[in-house]
């Protein structure tokens, strides 16, 4: 039988757990970003992104993200875009891109009808990957009244404004790197890394999919590529957040695993001369390295391959910023320098703009 002092001891403990804010932390998002159920809200939110996305031009806030994570056993990546009508055998289009989707949007005679259309995703020998429908193609920040709204993945939500702008802020503050990058035509990620080893293998060596294994520890991809500065690379498409928290956990926990094992470095150090076809490269590397690994100040790049033209690191989905600024901490507190590329086809230097005037359309 239990008695009554442990009914008490339980209540009070239950008690303590209801009042505890310690998930703010790790979860910033669960009080600052609500689900809209409503109907009529949906409704007036759906209108307000259909404006925007008939504006010319978009507004920077709206934006095309991929859906990377396509329930494909073999992990093919998407190399084809159709929309609704289009044939097979006849596709070309390897990015997809918010301009694309406005102009579609701006010809049609039923905006809503069309955002519930489904695109088609192919693989490079043309077979299909899936279907998703156009509005879960679409990220956008939405000011209406004095409310904002986040569309994201076919739903839409209410958002605490001060909130993101905090997190914008943070963003802000992230260096864009000085690293020159080839220019993005829309491959897959590993179609763009063989591209680099085969234009530029005299500035990167290519580390994507090589894993540092020690005693029992889980194997850890340090980065795609390493620069002649040293930095630590990891490059992803611009798509959903899934995606994105992954690659931004993988740069955390690289810098985890770099920082606190001599063994961890002394094969990164070997991978790197093994996959180097410049011995001057290995070189410059190793010394960068040597001096500042184990955590004083070796950038760590957060590549994000995509359409940029006219936008930031603040038109990513929220979702992924929250998730850049959480990995971003640990990077730093770690004692590297998280640094931003956004790489596209002009590849020109960007600033981050300011939240207050980014996020209002």
């Amino acid at each position: 039988m239990v008695r009554l002092s442990e009914l008490l001891d339980l209540s009070a403990t239950l008690l303590g757990l209801s009042s505890a804010a310690d998930y703010v932390e790790s979860l910033p998002w669960v009080d600052n970003i609500k689900l809209i159920e409503n109907d009529d809200v949906t409704g007036i939110v759906k209108d307000h992104l259909i404006r925007q996305l008939q504006a010319q031009p978009v507004p920077p806030s709206v934006d095309a993200i991929l859906p990377d994570d396509l329930d494909v056993e073999d992990e093919r990546p998407i190399r084809f875009i159709l929309f609704p009508g289009e044939h097979a055998g006849s596709a070309s289009r390897v990015n997809l891109t918010i301009e694309m989707i406005s102009d579609r949007i701006r010809r049609s005679n039923d905006a809503a009808d069309l955002l519930s259309a489904e695109l088609r995703f192919l693989d490079d020998a043309h077979e299909s990957l899936g279907r998703v429908r156009l509005v879960d193609c679409i990220c956008a920040d939405m000011i209406i009244g004095d409310e904002q709204y986040l569309a994201y993945d076919g739903d839409f939500y209410r958002v605490n404004q001060s909130f993101v702008q905090s997190i914008d802020g943070e963003l802000a503050r992230l260096e864009m790197s000085s690293i020159r990058f080839p220019a993005y035509r829309g491959e897959t990620e590993p179609e763009y890394i063989e591209k680099i080893r085969s234009e530029d293998s005299d500035r990167f060596v290519i580390l994507d999919r090589k894993l540092i294994r020690l005693d029992n520890e889980a194997g850890i991809e340090t980065s795609d590529l390493v620069s002649r500065s040293g930095a630590l690379i990891h490059l992803k498409r611009k798509g959903k957040s899934s995606t994105l928290s992954h690659l931004f956990l993988q740069a955390a926990n690289s810098c985890e695993l770099l920082r606190r094992s001599v063994a961890a470095r002394r094969v990164l150090e070997e991978m790197v001369r093994k996959n180097s076809e410049s011995s001057s490269l290995t070189a410059e590397i190793a010394q960068v390295h040597t001096a500042k690994l184990a955590g004083n100040g070796v950038e760590v790049v957060f590549g994000f391959l995509g359409d940029w033209r006219g936008r930031s690191i603040t038109s990513l989905p929220l979702f992924s910023r929250i998730s850049l600024v959480l990995e971003s901490r640990r990077v730093d507190g770690l004692g590297f320098k998280p640094t931003i590329a956004l790489i596209d086809s002009a590849d020109p230097p960007r600033s981050l703009p300011r939240p207050a005037r980014s996020r209002r359309s």
